[in-house]
């Protein structure tokens, strides 16, 4: 009987090991399983992240195209707004005569005065027809409302300075010319004087080439530009 104690211990370790064999390999199996999951759901989770990546893609194209289309139809509404208003100057203003345009304007839209109508050549005091014109056209400024700026414009032909007058040039010059003519506006058109400010840019804005005398011509001018809501009265 006793010797027969080692055979069943034997065996007992055997199945022991055959058992635990298999559990390993079943543990490794499961392993093996739960790793090919995982690389499924990574495999899964890559693919949404990509698609994610995507949308957002088209979301910020489809906004971005969203708001160009906005830009167009703003714009496309400010130019008939200046539209419309460059026809009702043109109306308004038929009557004072010729030298004066009306045209649209990067702020707004510009009524523009020709020299001659205002100031005798290199001269920056106002001509008893200018102060007449600057009058009957206060009036119907009165009417628009909102603000505005005179600008001042030479053309690139040096002026003549005589006794201390004008030692900056033509800068300084169509600056003389702004300001008369913004002063006039207030004083003797009775314009608010916070709807009004000036600028002088001498030869540096000219609207042809200073390549002829009235190509010149053209480019003495004085500016009154009818500044939209939002865009700034002195730049």
């Amino acid at each position: 009987m006793k010797q027969c104690i080692p055979a069943v211990v034997a065996a007992g370790l055997l199945l022991s090991a055959c058992a635990n064999q298999e559990t390993k390999e079943d543990v490794r199996r499961e392993i093996d399983n739960q790793d090919l999951v995982i690389r499924e759901l990574q495999k899964k989770n890559e693919d949404l992240m990509t698609r994610t990546g995507v949308l957002e893609t088209a979301k910020r194209t489809l906004e971005a195209e969203n708001a160009a289309l906005k830009q167009k139809v703003a714009s496309a509404d400010t130019v008939r707004g200046v539209e419309s208003q460059l026809e009702k100057l043109e109306r308004e203003l038929s009557s004072l005569g010729g030298g004066i345009v009306t045209k649209a304007h990067a702020e707004g839209v510009a009524i523009e005065v020709q020299e001659t109508l205002l100031f005798a050549p290199g001269k920056g005091k106002l001509r008893e027809a200018g102060r007449t014109l600057l009058k009957q056209l206060a009036a119907k400024l009165n009417a628009t409302g909102g603000n505005l700026r005179v600008e001042g414009h030479t053309d690139s032909q040096p002026i003549r300075v005589t006794r201390g007058q004008y030692p900056l040039g033509n800068l300084q010059l169509s600056g003389i010319r702004a300001l008369e003519v913004a002063h006039f506006l207030v004083s003797g058109g009775g314009l608010s004087p916070t709807r009004v400010s000036f600028a002088g840019y001498g030869k540096h804005r000219p609207v042809a080439a200073n390549d002829t005398p009235s190509n010149m011509a053209k480019n003495r001018r004085v500016e009154i530009v009818l500044l939209k809501a939002g865009a700034p009265e002195g730049r």
